[in-house]
């Protein structure tokens, strides 16, 4: 649910043109789930659940719900000054029962500046240019996308169970009430330009900076829980993007066209400042033994930075892993406390590319995603081959032929025996041996598809027709060989589409 009162104004006094807007809004939004599962259908086309005859046994309901509400006051005020120069300038103030009762509310601020330099006489002259603006903008805005319990401690209770006839309840989340809104100062500079009604550019760099940046953090199981919601520390970001399109055909009246496109983008963060919290976590991590990466926010550093103990190997005399300490000796003792950055998840550019064509009713258009320069660990390899419990599952082929066996065998897996003929019992921790430079090329989505002429829409007594083919996740490059759908199963989609109109 979802209300909105403005008052608008607009004035317009020789080349100088106001608009101005008043307002306030208020939303609700309320959402809850309900399922249950019925059997006994007296066959497959009687499928309501009045037709089942029972619920399987020791089942029950199940479902969830949420609540959430917002409040806001918000006002803007527009000046251009003959189509050339732009002003803006808009203030809000938001309050959201999300956040904890001592931050509810909070202001937002934005202003921005534009030129259209092809306005201007010593531009207009010159026939290529068709559009060349540039402007500028500075603001802030608030973040809330995460459960209400995070700030809120909320109770639910045992449905399934009772003691002595009583239900009791249990909490959903460890409550902050000092969770306050998330809030991004964002600087923006940018053009749009287009040369020779063909080529449209848009570029921008920007800087944002987020004070009292939200994450999850994890917590000891004393507690009850596995994480909690917190303001962690400022994080700066900078990074550019760009979109170019290029039109090497486009005739309107017979609808042929064919265009490249390019979206390139590339961003890079920056911690500035931690809380007391996020510190004592990190410290904590310098003692716990994790067989995945354990997220650390340091000052000065990436948020998206990769922690590993430096690793050189496989010691082909013994079996075992050479880890590299903090001071450079060499040992097989795994210590979290030598844990240093060995990668950023983060690439150092990515975006999408493709093209449209049609020629004479005949569409074809794809669209490519890549990313270059960033890395990943592959958890897969971690799990599915060095830590798989051999004893008790059927395990990968490369458990027992890429695995050290004896002495002299030079591989990339340790041994499930030493040298000495004991079994290595001690699983695997986070190693920079499984950080991989992340590297992808991804013919995401392709479309073909005829149109029909009007001369044949016309014979067949039909309009707008047009036949078409979908399909997705055509095929990967990826410098990372890893399985997929193990955990989340992911599938190939086709499609074929006729759309027609009498």
């Amino acid at each position: 649910m979802e209300g909105m009162i403005t008052a608008d104004m607009n004035k317009l006094i020789g080349q100088h043109q106001f608009f101005a807007t008043l307002g306030t809004n208020m939303q609700q939004t309320k959402y809850n789930t309900e399922s249950f599962m019925v059997e006994g259908f007296p066959n497959p086309r009687l499928d309501q659940l009045v037709l089942g005859n029972r619920f399987p046994q020791d089942s029950k309901p199940i479902g969830t719900e949420s609540l959430t509400r917002l409040f806001g006051l918000l006002s803007n005020v527009s000046y251009s000054f003959d189509n050339r120069f732009l002003l803006d300038f808009s203030f809000r103030t938001d309050g959201s029962s999300q956040f904890g009762t001592l931050r509810r509310f909070a202001p937002f601020w934005s202003t921005g500046a534009g030129w259209n330099i092809h306005n201007e006489k010593f531009i207009k002259d010159l026939e290529f240019v068709d559009r060349l603006k540039l402007r500028y903008s500075f603001g802030y805005t608030g973040s809330q996308n995460f459960e209400s319990y995070k700030a809120i401690s909320t109770s639910q209770y045992y449905t399934s169970s009772d003691y002595r006839g009583v239900i009791g309840t249990y909490l959903l989340g460890f409550g902050n009430d000092a969770l306050a809104w998330q809030k991004t100062a964002k600087s923006n500079f940018g053009a749009d330009i287009t040369l020779f009604k063909k080529l449209d550019i848009t570029g921008n760099y920007f800087i944002e900076k987020t004070q009292g940046s939200i994450a999850t953090i994890s917590t000891a199981p004393s507690t009850g829980f596995t994480s909690y919601a917190e303001n962690m520390g400022d994080v700066i970001g900078r990074g550019w993007e760009l979109y170019l399109r290029y039109n090497i055909i486009n005739n309107n009246a017979k609808r042929n066209n064919l265009s490249v496109f390019a979206n390139l983008f590339s961003v890079k963060n920056k911690i500035e400042k931690v809380s007391s919290t996020i510190a004592a976590m990190n410290a904590r991590a310098d003692t716990a033994k994790s067989s995945r990466p354990i997220t650390r926010y340091a000052e000065g550093q990436s948020t998206s930075a990769i922690w590993a103990v430096p690793s050189l190997g496989i010691d082909p005399a013994t079996g075992y892993e050479i880890f590299v300490k903090r001071d450079g000796r060499l040992s097989n003792i795994y210590d979290p406390r030598d844990q240093v950055i060995i990668g950023d998840s983060r690439p150092k550019i990515e975006g999408t590319f493709g093209t449209n064509l049609e020629l004479n009713g005949i569409g074809f258009n794809v669209f490519f995603r890549f990313r270059y320069g960033g890395q990943a660990y592959n958890q897969t390899l971690v799990e599915r081959v060095e830590n798989v419990a051999v004893a008790f599952y059927n395990v990968d082929r490369r458990v027992y032929e890429d695995r050290w066996q004896k002495p002299g065998d030079v591989t990339f897996f340790k041994g499930l025996i030493d040298y000495a003929g004991f079994a290595i019992t001690e699983p695997t921790y986070t190693t920079s041996r499984f950080v991989q430079n992340d590297n992808l090329v991804a013919l995401e989505n392709l479309t073909m598809y005829y149109r029909f002429s009007n001369a044949l829409n016309k014979k067949l007594g039909l309009e707008n027709t047009r036949i078409s083919f979908f399909t997705s996740d055509v095929f990967r490059l990826s410098s990372i060989r890893r399985e997929r759908g193990l955990d989340y199963p992911f599938a190939k989609t086709f499609s074929l589409q006729i759309q027609t109109s009498f």
